[in-house]
């Protein structure tokens, strides 16, 4: 029995270590895989919020619409410009610089 001491000794050290690396490596890899994951979901969602906004379409040549700052309409386009702004912002500050989200 003393003679197999040491030898399992530094089997079950070299095993627990393996063991903890390994656990840790596959933590990590999870870790990058969900933060990606969750960036490129970030990004989608404010393209989807961008494309879907009716103050950013189109409509042909600008012209000149009398009083157009004390109409409702006006008002709207003002808050919905303001609010994807503030989407922006948050995506920005969800997405690492430099990041490879999709």
């Amino acid at each position: 029995m003393g003679e197999s001491f040491g030898p399992d000794l530094v089997v079950s050290i070299i095993g627990a270590v393996f063991g903890s690396v390994l656990t840790v490596a596959i933590a990590l890899v999870t870790y990058l895989v969900q933060r990606r994951r969750s960036e490129g979901q970030a990004l989608q969602s404010l393209i989807n919020e961008i494309h879907h906004r009716r103050a950013l379409i189109d409509h042909g040549e600008p012209r000149t619409v009398p009083d157009a700052a004390e109409s409702d309409d006006y008002r709207r386009c003002t808050s919905s410009v303001i609010s994807i702004r503030d989407e922006i912002r948050r995506t920005r500050d969800a997405v690492r610089p430099g990041s490879l989200a999709p």
